[in-house]
């Protein structure tokens, strides 16, 4: 009892000079697990459900044995991150704001990552320039900025989608890293159609830590001549 009292207590101390741990990541067999990687200050913690039930198999009606439980179970892992004055924690992808101890719901063999900034998030930007004349190259600059103004610092990840004016995705939609601001590449074919303020373009930006998005609109002109100057027409 004395051995089990000592080392009881000496989990718990150090649990609490880990950075993040789940509570579940230190049973016998660890029902999670939690994982930490860092970049310019910025925290990114990965906790991974390692619950597992048994399935309707030969092995698992026989054995006790986890190798042979093959099937992932849902769970509630609770997770508790050590933040500094003034930090702020996000769920990835679903832009939710979080607390020191999160406790979600996982499904089997679900993971979550959690991104940990030493200030707030405050806003998304992307304004659009270059050339946008049909088969031209112009561009779209995103920039995520901190609640000092500042450049978000850490990488971050925005879901881009161009839609013609018949609200068709084009090649240039899917998913960019930036580290605080990027200029991405869009070139309008030239057989897309131009648009016009009624039915013009559209462009979606979505960041994946915060769920901060912005939407551009803007009309295409026709390549008409090499002196042309009238590249993009904001709406």
């Amino acid at each position: 009892p004395a051995l089990l009292g000592w080392a009881t207590n000496e989990l718990d101390r150090m649990c609490m000079e880990l950075p993040s741990w789940g509570e579940s990541d230190f049973t016998v067999t660890p029902q999670s697990y939690t994982f930490e990687k860092r970049l310019d200050g910025v925290r990114y913690v990965t906790v991974v459900n390692n619950a597992r039930c048994r399935g309707d198999s030969f092995l698992t009606r026989f054995s006790t044995n986890n190798t042979d439980r093959l099937h992932g179970a849902a769970q509630t892992i609770t997770t508790h991150l050590k933040l500094a004055s003034g930090a702020a924690a996000y769920e990835f992808q679903s832009g939710t704001a979080l607390g020191s101890d999160v406790t979600l719901d996982y499904g089997p063999a679900e993971a979550k990552t959690f991104a940990v900034y030493p200030c707030p998030l405050a806003g998304l930007d992307a304004r659009l320039g270059g050339d946008l004349r049909a088969g031209h190259a112009g561009w779209v600059e995103v920039s995520v900025v901190d609640a000092d103004g500042n450049l978000a610092p850490g990488r971050q990840v925005v879901e881009v989608e161009l839609l013609t004016p018949y609200g068709e995705r084009r090649d240039e939609s899917g998913f960019y890293s930036l580290k605080g601001t990027r200029r991405i590449p869009l070139r309008i074919s030239r057989s897309d159609p131009l648009g016009s303020t009624d039915w013009p373009w559209r462009l979606r930006v979505r960041e994946l830590t915060t769920g901060f998005c912005k939407t551009l609109s803007f009309v295409c002109e026709e390549d008409r001549s090499a002196e042309t100057t009238n590249y993009v027409t904001v709406v």
